[in-house]
């Protein structure tokens, strides 16, 4: 990131202004920091998801760093890499705790993954802290206090916590400084969902602050306070509450409540990331944030004889630039405090669009990597209306923690988000998300998809079926402890359906993981990547609605039933005529012959399996994968991905192939894209989007997704036509 016009990777110290405190120098990190917390000897922990190289030391997820900055090589890298850290929290003993998700210890390569460690204060990993490795968690926060002295070191655990096997979680816990359960806030009919924090309030009750229903078997939208006696407080009456996520809490002297998140009204009242409620409840329309935030408040904290910091992914707050860092007093006037810190790329970061679907009404859906989409807060999913104009109607809050690969609609408006997810809204992912018609977390949706070591499993491709079950693939292991690899199909709550039951097997094939989905005529066509007799390759094939491999489907190939490309398949498209084509980094197709067909980026196959004749032996070189296809309605093939040439004809990184293989030279888009493109659609009559790495389409600027004209082809449903012209 750039800060006052200076570089800096992952963390940097500031003074009062705002300006940077150029004697803390850290190392480079590579990749992402959460978490900072200080010991008592003035060093600082930091965690996340990152690597950084010092000394001839890799460290990765948890470093140590000395008051300036300094890695610290004398603390043990204690992480394999695997995971992510959300959550740091100190003990008196300077042993630190670690909560996230998916952790790995590096000290035995097959130790099962954690969601919560305690490190000892030379960097190695506390031997006798409990193994934590039931799936569906999410740690989000941690505290460590002694207040009950026969509970020294007490942790709580705030996120989706699983102190078993069983796929049971806990929306709030508390251990022992053993790692013993003294509570737990179990998931059912008393806690529904992420109980953030539970603060102090006046005459020994407590504010009761998350993302839930029902916490502590009362009902309240996200806020409520407590009795003594355990009972809800009918005094402090919040209304409807807030329209979005809540991130945090503060409690002011008076017991009053400022509240942060992703909501932008409260009980009715606009309040742009962040409330004052008064004792009663009541929203405090005297409180002078203004306009408030234009993007998520992700945490608040008193900062003594300062003011009351908030941080998050903002760029304004009440209209006045602050670079996600701003200070308020206690009642909500923006002060001058890091007024000069102002690191660039928030908003204008680079954006890259993975995956694309388009509705009825003509907008479109889009999944990718990216926090800011046309300076509108859009992490990771976003809706277009169709000028490309982002959708303020569709706001997905906090989004899913992870980047996106596939997005898909359901017949009824529902939205799939699938990928590298671990979590979103503060509640647990496993590779897959569904979000309302507006954006909002559908919660009735709880999948619980896993690898073999109870880690969240990356989804990287998602198809609606009918009866609104789905199919997914990716690097999937188990769904809820049940056995299904490399794919699955669920219900509509996310829960197994037995009735499928995946068949494929290669020979001399390990480790597939499913990149691409299609159906036709009850069947399923599945690709995507496998170790073949040790080596890099891909597969194909065609599977029935319980999940056999179709016996009809009979390729010429050594693994029966499966077509085994010497590279991933990425995408598939099943034709009119019941033709399948494939596409992904492959240039020739595996048949157990010395003289293997070529077909480089781009293969078609027969309904019976056999390989079709088809004019991509020279396809797609200089890089020679297709990330993407689209299927035209007259024949023709729009392809994308990291060519530039197709058939020896220069075409940067989008194309179109004839019913035969050959180039269509009558598609030329000049320029074409900078960088990888990852997904090509027609949208329309005479329009086709395309997404991916790049940052310009022709020579002019276009980050991560643009437009391009297409040549009217009418689809042979005229109610289809009549939607295309509409749309164009």
């Amino acid at each position: 990131m750039t800060v006052n016009g200076s570089g800096y990777t992952g963390i940097v110290r500031v003074n009062a202004t705002g300006n940077v405190d150029t004697s803390f120098a850290p190392p480079a990190f590579s990749g992402e920091i959460r978490a900072v917390v200080r010991r008592s000897d003035d060093k600082f922990l930091v965690g996340g998801d990152f690597s950084v190289l010092a000394g001839g030391s890799t460290y990765r997820d948890l470093a140590l760093l000395s008051a300036s900055g300094a890695l610290d090589n004398s603390f043990w890298s204690a992480f394999a890499g695997q995971g992510i850290i959300n959550a740091l929290a100190v003990q008196s003993d300077d042993q630190v705790l670690c909560g996230g998700v998916g952790l790995q210890l590096a000290q035995v390569a097959t130790d099962p993954t954690r969601h919560l460690i305690r490190v000892q204060a030379n960097g190695f990993a506390d031997g006798d802290y409990p193994v934590f490795n039931g799936p569906r968690a999410y740690v989000t926060g941690l505290a460590v206090d002694s207040a009950e002295p026969s509970y020294p070191n007490r942790l709580t655990v705030a996120g989706a916590f699983n102190s078993g096997t069983t796929t049971q979680i806990n929306w709030r816990t508390t251990l022992t400084n053993a790692g013993a359960v003294i509570t737990n806030e179990a998931d059912g009919a008393s806690n529904d969902g992420p109980i953030l924090a539970v603060l102090s309030a006046a005459n020994s009750k407590s504010y009761v602050v998350g993302n839930f229903t029902k916490a502590f078997g009362l009902s309240s939208n996200r806020v409520l306070r407590r009795n003594s006696n355990g009972t809800i407080d009918a005094t402090f009456n919040i209304g409807a509450g807030p329209n979005g996520d809540v991130t945090g809490a503060l409690r002011l002297d008076d017991d009053s409540l400022i509240l942060v998140g992703a909501f932008t009204s409260f009980g009715g009242t606009a309040c742009n990331r962040i409330v004052h409620l008064l004792s009663n409840g009541a929203v405090d329309t005297s409180f002078a944030v203004g306009s408030g935030a234009n993007a998520p408040i992700l945490a608040i904290r008193n900062l003594a004889s300062v003011g009351i910091a908030l941080t998050g992914g903002f760029t304004t707050f009440n209209g006045q630039t602050r670079g996600g860092l701003a200070v308020i007093s206690s009642g909500g006037t923006l002060l001058g405090t890091f007024a000069n810190f102002n690191p660039s790329g928030n908003a204008s970061g680079t954006v890259t669009v993975n995956d694309l679907a388009t509705q009825p009404d003509g907008k479109i859906l889009i999944g990718g990597n990216f926090n800011w989409f046309g300076g509108v807060w859009s992490p990771k999913l976003a809706r277009l209306t169709r000028d490309g104009a982002v959708d303020t109607t569709f706001s997905a809050g906090l989004g899913p923690d992870g980047v996106v690969h596939d997005v898909a609609l359901r017949s009824d408006g529902l939205v799939f988000a699938a990928g590298d997810l671990v979590g979103a809204a503060t509640r647990p992912l496993g590779g897959l998300a569904r979000f309302t018609a507006a954006g909002a977390v559908d919660t009735a949706f709880t999948p619980i998809v896993t690898r073999n070591d109870n880690s969240p499993a990356p989804v990287y491709a998602v198809l609606p079926l009918a009866g609104n079950q789905v199919l997914i693939g990716g690097h999937v292991r188990k769904i809820a402890g049940q056995e299904r690899s490399p794919l699955a199909r669920l219900n509509t709550d996310g829960g197994l359906d037995a009735a499928f039951t995946p068949q494929i097997t290669i020979t001399s094939g390990t480790s597939l993981s499913t990149y691409a989905l299609a159906e036709s005529s009850g069947k399923y066509y599945v690709g995507g990547y496998v170790t073949y007799e040790g080596l890099s390759r891909g597969f194909f094939t065609r599977v029935t609605g319980a999940g056999a491999i179709d016996t009809t489907f009979l390729p010429t190939t050594p693994s029966a039933g499966v077509v085994i490309p010497n590279g991933t398949v990425r995408e598939i498209g099943v034709q009119s005529d019941g033709k399948s084509v494939i596409c992904g980094d492959f240039g020739e197709i595996i048949d157990g012959s010395w003289s293997r067909p070529q077909r480089r980026g781009l293969a078609r196959f027969a309904t019976t399996g056999a390989l079709d004749p088809f004019e991509s032996t020279t396809g797609a070189t200089s890089l020679t994968y297709v990330d993407s296809l689209s299927l035209e309605p007259n024949g023709q093939i729009l392809f994308a991905g990291g060519f530039t040439k197709y058939n020896d004809v220069n075409r940067a990184r989008l194309a179109r192939a004839t019913a035969t293989g050959a180039l269509d030279a009558g598609f030329d888009p000049d320029g074409g894209v900078t960088a990888r493109a990852r997904v090509i659609r027609r949208v329309g009559l005479t329009r086709g989007v395309i997404g991916g790495d790049f940052t310009t389409y022709d020579g002019a600027a276009s980050s991560g997704l643009a437009a391009f004209i297409l040549d009217p082809q009418p689809s042979a449903n005229p109610g289809a036509n009549m939607l295309l012209l509409l749309l164009n």
